[in-house]
């Protein structure tokens, strides 16, 4: 058993989250014995952690502080109630504040103080899609050293403790507890006790929207994370350009790479090997092991597009991701793999359009103004050939890209509806679209006219509840769609939130729209247009008949020019 803990301590100086799981194994070997002895519980469970780790670690540093960002957390607790938030006081990137279960609220505060990381760090770390080292700021000099050393005499704390250093291992996060005084953690403090008017007047970027301050967590994506500047030596000026030059979204999907494939090179060509800037035989490998794990090949693409970027952002070569090796054996992954293609969706034409406004005021568990809402909401959708990303807002939406009251200007016979962010308008210019008065369930206009009339212009123009300001998730708009749709008869799955554009551009085409005008009408700046429009199979018969088989008559062998290029023997 000596053997063992020792060898694990050995260990733990390049896995540390390992430190965690010794405290049992030590106390076993207090008594050590020359005859056999049983090993407790406790003991046998931290034996079994270990060796589920061992078994699929690869012997090489496991957490190692990000090459880009640095995070910090400040927490505090009271037996009432915890919490904290992301980043600096003046401008907090994320928040949350929360009572403390009924069952703890007696636990003395060493306990509570770790409980309130535990839960930071559950909260915040969905945020970060890259290894990072996160600074925890603590008030409590006893739980600082229990969260570096990975010890506590507390059973409880220690439990605690653990589920710290196995979050960390799961996450790619390298703590490190620091202790600060009461008056620098001032902010933690309030909202540990939820003295919400305090932090409305000393910290109003932390109280931008009170109803949703005590239930969870804000985030904020207008800025760099800090340390980002840091990192790159350049200003924050500099650093602020870099980071939005990709959206958020963007950088929330392609988080994860970077650190994949640190820790495939780890394992691959072993430990010190410099990855950044990646060569091409990594990468070249990467690729292979991609394939060996059955990815499909735009899960591929994507990947090495995410590994670009991460490169971009630290100014490093990328030389290797254009070479001719990489892009031959791109086109050796498609061919092994093929192209996944996903099922479309099916449009939502006029006919079904009308259905489907007549259904939306059948549903009982509906306010009669959410039902307008829904109208308006998918009848614009149709009008203007716009998906549901361009509709819906949530908690965390930036306001400057949501619809509101002021976005609907109206004109003597139509309205115009200026869309301050779109997809094909991704600078923000903003797009102004025509809501015409045609008449009858499906006019947009009068839709429009019903939700605005006599309410504030900055109001949000699709809110939900008796205030008409609760959010306008995508959850709710594409569920929503989905009973409509099984209420008329149809199955829900065909159907999606881009079934109204491409619905929109079917019927224009079925109408007999020229191209040039439906490629107009939805903002298309390329003919990618056509692939919305779902040809019926009654005109591409009529297509082929005419094509094909219009003349029947003619010689049995064409002339030479007529089929061979020309200057052909």
């Amino acid at each position: 058993m000596q053997q063992i803990a020792g060898l694990l301590q050995f260990v733990s100086q390049v896995f540390p989250c390992g430190k965690a799981f010794l405290h049992r194994l030590y106390d076993a070997t207090q008594h050590a014995a020359s005859v056999r002895r049983q090993i407790g519980r406790e003991t046998q469970a931290e034996l079994t952690w270990w060796c589920r780790v061992l078994e699929s670690w690869s012997g090489t540093t496991v957490l190692a502080p990000s090459l880009l960002l640095v995070a910090h957390i400040w927490t505090d607790a009271c037996p009432r109630s915890f919490g904290g938030y992301l980043g600096p006081a003046s401008n907090p990137q994320a928040i949350f504040t929360t009572e403390t279960p009924r069952r703890h609220r007696t636990k003395n505060i060493r306990f509570l103080e770790a409980l309130a990381v535990l839960e930071a760090l559950r909260r915040f770390s969905p945020l970060w899609g890259t290894p990072r080292l996160v600074v925890v700021h603590v008030d409590n000099a006893n739980v600082e050293h229990r969260l570096r050393s990975g010890r506590s005499r507390d059973p409880l704390t220690q439990r605690l403790i653990r589920e710290i250093y196995s979050l960390c291992f799961t996450r790619n996060i390298t703590l490190r507890p620091v202790c600060v005084s009461t008056s620098d953690n001032v902010l933690a403090d309030l909202l540990s006790r939820r003295r919400f008017r305090c932090i409305e007047s000393s910290f109003p970027q932390a109280y931008i929207q009170p109803a949703v301050l005590p239930l969870g967590t804000r985030t904020n994506h207008c800025h760099p994370p800090p340390g980002f500047a840091t990192s790159l030596a350049v200003s924050p000026a500099a650093a602020t350009l870099l980071w939005h030059g990709l959206a958020s979204s963007t950088r929330q999907r392609a988080g994860g790479s970077p650190s994949a494939f640190h820790a495939f090179c780890m394992r691959k060509f072993g430990f010190g090997t410099s990855c950044f800037p990646a060569s091409s035989t990594q990468l070249l490998e990467w690729l292979a092991h991609l394939s060996a794990s059955g990815r499909s090949f735009h899960t591929a693409k994507h990947v090495l597009g995410a590994l670009w970027s991460h490169h971009v952002d630290l100014g490093l070569d990328v030389t290797s991701f254009g070479c001719s090796h990489l892009e031959r054996a791109l086109r050796g992954y498609k061919h092994l793999h093929g192209v996944h293609r996903t099922g479309s969706k099916l449009p939502i034409t006029l006919p079904l359009l009308r259905r489907i406004l007549e259904a939306v005021s059948g549903f009982a568990d509906l306010y009669p103004r959410d039902c307008l809402v829904f109208q308006a909401a998918f009848a614009l959708a149709f009008a203007c050939f716009l998906c549901s990303g361009e509709l819906i807002w949530g908690p965390n939406s930036d306001p400057a890209t949501c619809l509101t009251v002021s976005s609907v200007e109206w004109e003597r016979d139509h309205a115009v509806i200026t869309l301050p962010a779109s997809k094909t308008d991704p600078f923000r210019q903003g797009v102004k679209v025509i809501a015409p008065e045609v008449g009858g369930i499906e006019c947009l206009a009068a839709r429009l006219w019903q939700l605005t009339s006599g309410r504030p212009p900055s109001e949000p123009l699709f809110g939900l509840g008796p205030s008409s300001m609760a959010t306008f998730p995508r959850a709710t708009f594409i569920s929503t769609l989905k009973r409509i749709i099984q209420a008329v008869g149809l199955p829900a799955h065909s159907y999606a939130g881009h079934s109204f554009r491409r619905g929109a551009a079917t019927w224009a085409a079925r109408n007999g729209v020229p191209d040039p005008v439906i490629q107009s009408l939805g903002h298309w700046n390329s003919d990618c247009y056509q692939r919305y429009i779902d040809q019926s199979t009654t005109k591409r018969r009529a297509l082929a008949a005419s094509a094909l088989f219009s003349v029947r008559d003619g010689p049995l062998v064409p002339d030479r020019p007529a089929w061979r290029d020309p200057g052909t023997g």
